[in-house]
């Protein structure tokens, strides 16, 4: 009954009506009813846009303290009206680390977890609101809500007045314990944050994603030799997982992806591990390339309550 919050009685008795000639009365399969009716009225938004949902929770490699909390989080986020306790809504996270380490597709899939819309604030489109526009679109995402709202590279909105001015707004919001928004924000370049912002606890937590370990580098390039259909017992993942060394989620897409891609052109009919081997040897990675921002954000670590989303 929580999703047919924000709509008028003509729109429920619509979605009454089609589950009636679907199956007789209203159940769980009819959820996709609501979120097409929820679609169409993100679509009138000025500063937020629907994402199409396509990326999918277990497409997410390692990371296994932040996929057990996001799971934790959603069986609260959804179930907490049929508690006897009296539980807190969740109402989102924090996500930082290195670039390319995964945080938008986490960002992205949580919205496949929660089974909610997932909606991405268009940060460009706040520049020419006036706050009573602002406010307005809040009251609209109010209205569509349960669903769980994107902001990515959350650094970008600090300095801007405008900008500010809904962050204040949107951290307003996210403290009514009615409101069921769960906020996604991550950040790409700490140096931009005020320490102040981290220390504040406006999220129920912040996760930092640093560079997979050996196990974690296995199961991502398990995951996208499978995308691929070429994962078999002749390719040595575990070797590969321990040459790939310093290398992030996104690299080890890409070694795997041009790879295929390289060996297609070559019209070779197998993709060894010497392939992948030798294509990693001339790559440019993620530790060679952002070592100093990482130590950085590290650093940042010690001083707040930030947790780690490797295991």
């Amino acid at each position: 009954i929580s999703y047919l919050h924000g709509f008028n009685k003509f729109q429920i008795d619509q979605i009454l009506n089609l589950s009636y000639q679907n199956g007789g009365m209203l159940i769980k399969e009819d959820l996709n009813l609501i979120l097409k009716e929820k679609e169409q009225m993100i679509k009138k938004s000025n500063i937020f846009e629907l994402v199409n949902i396509n990326k999918k929770f277990d497409d997410i490699g390692g990371l296994y303290n932040l996929k057990q909390y996001l799971i934790n989080k959603e069986k609260i986020f959804n179930n907490n009206d049929k508690s006897k306790y009296n539980l807190d809504i969740p109402k989102g996270i924090l996500i930082m680390g290195a670039r390319g380490c995964g945080k938008t597709l986490v960002c992205e899939s949580i919205g496949s977890l929660f089974k909610l819309p997932l909606v991405r604030l268009n940060k460009d489109l706040l520049i020419n609101k006036s706050l009573f526009e602002i406010k307005e679109e809040l009251k609209m995402l109010k209205n569509i809500t349960p669903c769980v709202l994107f902001i990515d590279e959350i650094e970008n909105l600090f300095f801007e007045n405008k900008k500010s001015i809904f962050l204040q707004t949107i951290f307003k919001c996210l403290k009514e314990d009615t409101n069921k928004i769960f906020v996604i924000a991550n950040i790409n370049d700490v140096k931009k944050v005020p320490l102040d912002f981290l220390k504040k606890n406006i999220f129920d937590e912040t996760f930092f994603i640093d560079l997979p370990n050996e196990s974690e580098r296995k199961d991502i390039i398990k995951i996208h030799l499978e995308k691929r259909n070429i994962f078999d017992k002749e390719i040595d993942i575990y070797n590969l997982a321990k040459l790939t060394n310093g290398f992030s989620s996104f690299d080890l897409e890409y070694l795997i992806k041009n790879c295929v891609e390289q060996c297609f052109l070559l019209d070779k009919e197998q993709i060894t591990t010497y392939d992948l081997i030798n294509f990693k040897n001339n790559m440019n990675y993620a530790l060679h390339i952002f070592e100093d921002e990482i130590n950085f954000t590290k650093e940042i670590i010690n001083k707040t309550n930030i947790k780690f989303a490797n295991n």
